[in-house]
This record gives C-alpha cells, sequence and structure tokens, in this order.
C-alpha cells in the first residue's frame, strides 16, 4: 500500500487519463467498486485492486467516460494505489527496507 487517508500524493501513472499524470493530490477515502463520488458520479471498479478517492484541494480533476472516452472535469475520483506516490512530511516507514531488509555494509 503506497497511501493512507490525508496524504498528499503525485499521480505517477494512469490507465486511461493521461492529464492527471503528476498532480499532486489528497488522498480521501478508500474506494469500492460502485462508490459514489461527492458528484454522485459512479465510478466501477474493472477489477478488484487497492484505490482510493482523491481530490485536488478545490480544483478539479480530469477523467474519462468508460463508454465514449469524453473527457470531463470533477471534484473527487478514484485513483489506483499502485498509481500514486505519497509525498509525507515525516520519515514514514520505507516500503523497499521493510521488503527486502537494511543494506548490510560489505567489507572486502
Amino acid at each position: 500500500m503506497n497511501c493512507k487517508p490525508g496524504d498528499l500524493a503525485v499521480v505517477v501513472r494512469t490507465i486511461a487519463t493521461p492529464e492527471l499524470l503528476g498532480r499532486i493530490v489528497r488522498v480521501d477515502r478508500l474506494a469500492q467498486p460502485g462508490d459514489v463520488s461527492k458528484d454522485g458520479r459512479c465510478f466501477f471498479a474493472s477489477s478488484p485492486v487497492l484505490a482510493w478517492f482523491v481530490c485536488a484541494d478545490g480544483a478539479e480533476l480530469p477523467t474519462r467516460d468508460i463508454f465514449t472516452g469524453e473527457l470531463f472535469w470533477v471534484s473527487e475520483r478514484p485513483v489506483r494505489d499502485d498509481c500514486l506516490r505519497s509525498i509525507r512530511d515525516s520519515d514514514g516507514e520505507d516500503e523497499i527496507l521493510r521488503l527486502i531488509g537494511k543494506p548490510e555494509k560489505v567489507t572486502a
């Protein structure tokens, strides 16, 4: 898991909306298939992946209609966790160090 609620994050990858790349967003809440956004839009996940509803603190975010490909703007939208990179203001646990362990000094 890259993010948690309240985090600021940058969108580092996108599936269908390249206009979203590089945007700074605030992670709001976990998104489930069929959840309704604050705009009243219903979003469906094509697979059971971890996703978050994100917002841009007053700005609108681009998204696409899955049937027509039409671009429109919303106040919040779901983004997959693996498409976000958290920007934390503290030294949170390093995900890589947790997975593979702390490097050890090598002596020759």
